[in-house]
Parts: structure tokens; C-alpha cells; sequence
């Protein structure tokens, strides 16, 4: 039975959706809704769906229970592993295939506004992302302590 490691999966898991979310930006731009800000939730929720698969898919092919600190930096690698790929390809897309885009988001931006440019969009990206990633891997982590706690009872009845 092959090893399965907490870094080759969330390196992997992570990859996979950042591939995800850039698929999503892709579909956003293909029905011109990229500057519809309040859209960016669903990358949270694409985000949140992704780590929590990559805890079950974890949890499955080791039958061990994940400790806690484990459990934390695991969530938070996955999510690195997820928006770095993603913020590097939004910073790239806004520098070189569509600036125009960004001036356009300009526009729509009453908060960054003028000082919008394709390096904060970066930073906001992973910043965002980083931080989304902790507080769910912190969520995620009540939910699997209590839930392996709940197999470990089961099984000594």
C-alpha cells in the first residue's frame, strides 16, 4: 500500500484547485462577470469544498485520526497550495493578457479604486485565501476531532 503523506496531498489537492478556481475566473470572463465582486464568494466556496474533500480524502486512505496542530497546517498547506498557483495567474492575467480588465475593475472598485494593480491583486488573493484557509482548517479541524472521536466509541461497544 502506497504512503500517502499530509504535504503530497495537500500539495496535490491544492493544485488541483487552483486549477478550480482559475477555471472559474476563466468562466467568469467568458460571461463578462469578473467584475461582479460579489462573486468572489463562490471562490471561498469552491476553496472551502476543496479543503474539506482533501481532510476526507486524507482521513479515508490512512484510517488515522489527524491530530490536531497536524489537521491546522494541513488545511492552511492545502490552501497555499491553492491560492498562490491562482493569485500568480490572476497577477500574470491582469499584467499581460488583459489590462484592459483592470481598468475596468478600477472603475468598479470603490474601496482599492486607483491603487489597484495586478501585484495587490495578488497579495488581496493570497491574503484572502491564506486566511480563509486557517479559519476553515481551524472549523474543519472541531469537525474531524469530534467525528473520529465518535468512530472510536462506536467501535469499542
Amino acid at each position: 500500500m502506497p504512503v500517502v503523506s499530509t504535504a503530497k496531498t495537500s500539495f496535490i489537492s491544492g493544485l488541483i484547485l487552483a486549477g478550480c478556481l482559475i477555471v472559474y475566473f476563466l468562466i467568469l470572463k467568458l460571461v463578462n462577470l469578473v467584475p461582479v465582486i460579489e462573486l468572489r464568494i463562490v471562490d471561498f466556496l469552491i476553496l472551502s469544498i476543496g479543503i474539506f474533500i482533501a481532510f476526507r480524502h486524507y482521513q479515508a486512505k490512512t484510517k488515522e485520526d489527524v491530530k490536531y496542530l497536524q489537521g491546522l497546517l494541513f488545511g492552511t498547506s492545502v490552501s497555499a497550495f491553492a491560492t498562490i498557483p491562482f493569485a500568480l495567474f490572476m497577477a500574470a492575467y491582469f499584467q499581460w493578457l488583459d489590462p484592459q480588465l483592470l481598468i475596468k475593475l478600477k472603475d468598479n472598485s470603490p474601496l482599492l479604486g486607483t491603487f489597484i494593480s495586478p501585484f495587490k491583486i495578488a497579495v488581496t488573493t493570497i491574503v484572502g485565501g491564506m486566511g480563509w484557509g486557517m479559519v476553515l482548517s481551524f472549523l474543519l479541524m472541531q469537525y474531524f476531532q469530534k467525528d473520529s472521536h465518535q468512530l472510536k466509541s462506536d467501535e469499542q461497544k
